[in-house]
């Protein structure tokens, strides 16, 4: 059956607020759904954005409980570990600094050799953000300093 959900229908159905008293109930549902579908890299994935962009500080935990069941490094590699949409005015240097912070904090919370592989991958991610970071600081410097 397929599973489909939206982050507005998420935000819907797993709306917070201060002392909610159905957090827990709520993170359990999500971790559960989530080892129902190991090996469904494409529901696993819709449920990680739907966790971050509703419960951001449940992502490393909901990551690493869902890696105890899924090592395949391919099925990481498909993953949405960042957000799959955002907006932002002015620079867009906070923004990517803000997704290399993420990707080292996941990366530095995968402990044990069995996440090797994946651990060289967020490295490569990383260093691909760095390497976009450099592209849009010269961007935004010749756009700041445009004579006409």
């Amino acid at each position: 059956m397929p599973f489909f959900v939206s982050d507005s229908v998420f935000v819907m159905l797993f709306a917070t607020g201060k002392n909610d008293p159905f957090e827990a109930r709520k993170k359990n549902w999500i971790l559960n759904k989530m080892l129902e579908s190991v090996g469904n890299v494409s529901l696993v994935s819709i449920l990680l954005d739907a966790v971050m962009v509703v419960f951001p500080d449940w992502k490393e935990e909901v990551l690493a409980n869902y890696l105890k069941y899924d090592q395949d490094i391919e099925h990481f590699k498909q993953l949405n570990l960042l957000p799959t949409s955002e907006s932002w005015s002015g620079s867009e240097i906070p923004v990517i600094n803000r997704r290399i912070t993420e990707l080292e904090s996941i990366r530095d919370s995968l402990i044990g050799p069995e996440y090797i592989e994946h651990k060289v991958y967020l490295e490569e991610l990383i260093r691909s953000k760095e390497q976009y970071r450099d592209k849009v600081r010269k961007r935004e410097y010749l756009e700041d300093n445009m004579v006409f």
